[in-house]
């Protein structure tokens, strides 16, 4: 027998034994992947199948379609068992013990979509899947963020401390805001497919970073922004008054943070030398996530199997693009924040431009300059700024001791 007929087996067979109950784990590793199945799956649109069987959960058939979408098939149709019935049938094979039906059944079976599932075409799966509804219709919004000037600056590497302390403290008020109405609404029927608190959530990861940060009282220096409120203040409404928006939220947000949120992570320890052990940027690290490609396409599998209407995903839409309008303002309110915010210099402590009154000639760098080139007007003044910083005078008073040290031995 064939892997692929052996595999249609497992199939079978496993679908039979499973259990009837569904499972709702309460981690990660032993979340079912599908939490309801679809009975009705033409047979043109798919291009793959996989099966899954994990503890805890009933055995999974998951098809991959034409359009990389992944829906879930009750093992259990009457039509899928009965052609996995005629496929055995007509191979004639013995039966087969149940360890070889596992074993098979956790390898992917592929073959372009032909004779896969024999299902009419009359009931045609709806492209319009929720997260490419809103993945498409916030492409603009998603562009006008990406591109505004704090993000540009930001992964240039362009980033000043004191506006990244700002950014973690919206991030902070924001995600209290979501969490806490995921909390209040984790069983609505809505939105409890997509409640992964051990995995997605972010406020206990922020508050570690404003404590490093600003300090132990780090709840004391930091205050929701005048952009940031109005954001916090639309999510308490959402949950309050419309719990199916916070979807929008949560993956405009979430699916973000696993995405370009990685690449802000890196450039942020390297333009601000944060520590390589993480600590600053917690933020960025998912640590209930092993795989975020695999888990986005878990969140996405999910979002798609909700029971949404077209009014409902046109209500969604709006909200995810608002939600994109409202991170925009944020960033705006920063970028203009770092107007007034001098550079920073990473060096021993020497003064920048700013503090020599416009006259060149008095910058430490351009008189170390001018010295190395020669001349002897620039070695003194050179000489007399170096003697001003305090890292010099310890250093200088440290050698003298020595010395004095050494010649007082030299004469006993």
């Amino acid at each position: 027998m064939d892997c692929k007929v052996l595999a249609l087996v497992a199939l079978l067979t496993v679908a039979i034994w499973s259990p009837e109950t569904d499972a709702k784990p309460i981690s990660l590793v032993e979340r079912c992947w599908c939490r309801s199945t679809l009975n009705t799956v033409p047979q043109r649109s798919i291009r793959e199948i996989k099966f899954l069987h994990t503890p805890s959960c009933p055995f999974q058939v998951i098809a991959k379609l034409k359009n990389n979408r992944e829906v879930c098939i009750n093992p259990k149709t009457k039509w899928l068992q009965q052609y996995l019935k005629n496929a055995i049938s007509n191979r004639g094979e013995p039966d087969i013990n149940k360890d070889k039906f596992m074993m098979a059944a956790d390898s992917a079976v592929s073959n372009g979509g032909e004779n896969i599932l024999t299902e009419s075409d009359d009931d045609i799966l709806s492209p319009d899947d929720l997260s490419e509804v809103l993945t498409t219709g916030t492409k603009e919004s998603h562009d006008k963020a990406e591109n505004s000037p704090f993000v540009k600056d930001f992964l240039r590497g362009r980033i000043k401390r004191e506006l990244f302390k700002l950014g973690t403290a919206a991030l902070y008020y924001v995600y209290s805001a979501i969490e806490e109405e995921i909390e209040k609404n984790k069983d609505h029927p809505m939105f409890a497919p997509l409640y992964f608190p051990s995995e997605l959530h972010r406020r206990d990861a922020l508050a570690k970073d404003l404590e490093y940060l600003y300090g132990e009282d780090w709840e004391s220096k930091i205050s929701c922004s005048a952009a940031t409120q109005p954001y916090v203040d639309r999510i308490h409404v959402v949950g309050r008054d419309d719990p199916v928006l916070l979807v929008a939220h949560a993956w405009t947000r979430y699916m973000g943070d696993l995405s370009g949120g990685q690449i802000l992570k890196k450039v942020a320890q390297r333009a601000l030398k944060l520590p390589p052990t993480g600590e600053g940027v917690n933020f960025y690290y998912f640590e209930g996530i092993h795989n975020p490609t695999a888990f986005k396409r878990l969140y996405r599998s999910r979002m798609n199997e909700l029971e949404v209407d077209a009014e409902t995903k046109k209500k969604l839409l709006d909200e995810a693009n608002l939600a994109f309008k409202y991170n925009l303002d944020v960033f705006t309110e920063l970028q203009e924040i770092g107007k007034d915010i001098k550079e920073e210099v990473q060096d021993i402590g020497f003064h920048g431009h700013g503090d020599m009154g416009g006259d060149i000639s008095k910058c430490p760098y351009y008189a170390a300059k001018m010295a190395v080139s020669g001349n002897t007007t620039y070695v003194c003044n050179f000489a007399k700024m170096l003697l001003r910083q305090s890292t010099v005078q310890v250093i200088l008073a440290t050698w003298v001791a020595a010395v004095a040290g050494l010649a007082a031995w030299y004469l006993m």
